[in-house]
């Protein structure tokens, strides 16, 4: 279950969506929707992370954090053409039902998998077998 704001907001901090902060007697870190990020700072491993997802509801409603990473991990073993992927993960939204506005923006770090003939042969021969 995917809680809204009204009903309708996905997010709880947005810039615009004016129809969420009309209580004029309140700040604006005060209305229903806040322009006021919440930040983290995590240290990158260098040897373990591989990417960085930035997405929208559109993507979340239908794909968990574990299976857009995985997702996109083995997209990596395929290719290093990351408007193919990052396309092809918004296809997949589109096939799994997803009804909201979708964006993606994806950091490949050096630790990430490269392409390989061995996952490439594979996914061929999956091509092959679906056909």
């Amino acid at each position: 279950m995917i809680q809204r704001v009204n009903g309708s907001l996905a997010v709880s901090r947005a810039l615009g969506d004016y129809e969420y902060k009309k209580a004029y007697s309140r700040g604006p870190c005060e209305q229903l929707v806040s322009p006021e990020p919440e930040v983290s700072v995590h240290e990158r491993l260098d040897t373990e992370d591989e990417f960085l997802v930035l997405a929208c509801d559109g993507v979340w409603d239908v794909m968990s954090n574990e299976a857009l990473c995985a997702y996109i991990h083995s997209l990596l073993q395929l290719t290093d053409d990351l408007v193919a992927i990052t396309n092809q993960v918004i296809d997949t939204c589109l096939y799994k039902g997803s009804k909201d506005n979708m964006s993606i923006v994806l950091v490949v770090f050096p630790a990430a998998p490269k392409p390989s003939e061995e996952a490439q042969r594979a996914d061929r021969e999956l091509d092959e077998t679906l056909r």
